[in-house]
């Protein structure tokens, strides 16, 4: 079996797979970027909870060599797309209990 060669930028060699069936019938769609799976990203950006502003979390960006940016307090448009991604899951998530859907 040959060794996977690592992709120089994202969205060049993707994985794929369905997960499932669920109790509901459903299937959820998994797809994996080799690039972004492979390493550790070169800055990352979190907003000010206390989970990403801790010494350990610091400590651990400095191990793997993260430059970490926190957005300004208050203002969460400068995190803007997780911010939309959290709203979206939280939504879905919700609509999923409505149904009693796993």
């Amino acid at each position: 079996m040959k060794r996977r060669v690592l992709p120089l930028e994202p969205w060049i060699d993707v994985a794929i797979d369905y997960l499932g069936p669920l109790r509901s019938g459903d299937y959820i769609l998994v797809i994996i970027d080799y690039f972004s799976r492979n390493g550790y990203p070169v800055t990352m950006t979190a907003d000010n909870g206390r989970q990403f502003t801790s010494e350990e979390f610091a400590k651990f960006c400095k191990e793997c060599g993260i430059t970490l940016y926190n957005t300004i307090p208050y203002w969460p448009q400068q995190n803007g797309e997780v911010e939309r991604q959290n709203r979206d899951i939280l939504k879905r998530l919700k609509i999923s209990q409505i149904e009693k859907r796993d």
